[in-house]
């Protein structure tokens, strides 16, 4: 029987298991990113109570990451470090009631002037990533912005204002 994993808070989702190349890189003050200034390994964020299904376990020093499968976001290549998730029983996804129009829009107003990140769709950021990533010196504000993932995209923003109930896809 496989394992799944649900997430204890907003977790990082990336194309690659490398999450310390992504976040410290060669410097350990770095990020990966593209000509543009985007992190293209960020996939999505994914919400507190998502599910995986677990395709693999790489082992890492003190933790593992985990090659996932994602129903609401179909993708060949997803991974999570186990430190953002708990290990449960295979179930049936439990069905959540999509927030009404009222909540949407007041989440959307709430957005308005958040910075854009690529595959960013959890507008408070997670500091969680500081701790587990740390860079290895002082970082200025832009930076700190981005190591913790804080902005939405376009189809993000969507994602956020809708709990989870709008599909997202940064390709």
């Amino acid at each position: 029987m496989r394992k799944q994993a649900i997430c204890e808070g907003p977790t990082p989702v990336l194309n690659t298991p490398y999450f310390k190349t992504i976040f410290g890189g060669h410097s350990g003050n770095d990020l990966l990113r593209d000509e543009k200034g985007h992190m293209r390994a960020l996939e999505f964020v994914a919400l507190t109570n998502t599910r995986f299904e677990i395709e693999m376990a790489l082992p890492r020093h003190d933790h593992y990451i985990f090659k996932v499968r994602c129903p609401q976001y179909p993708s060949e290549a997803l991974y999570v470090d186990s430190r953002f998730v708990k290990l449960v029983p295979r179930s049936d996804a439990v069905t959540v009631s999509p927030p009404k129009k009222e909540k949407v829009l007041a989440i959307l107003n709430s957005l308005l002037g958040k910075p854009y990140i690529w595959g960013g769709n959890w507008s408070m950021g997670i500091q969680k990533l500081l701790l587990l990533y740390p860079p290895k010196g002082p970082i200025d504000d832009q930076t700190k912005t981005l190591w913790t993932l804080k902005g939405v995209d376009c189809s993000g923003l969507l994602y956020e204002a809708t709990e989870g109930h709008t599909p997202r896809n940064t390709s």
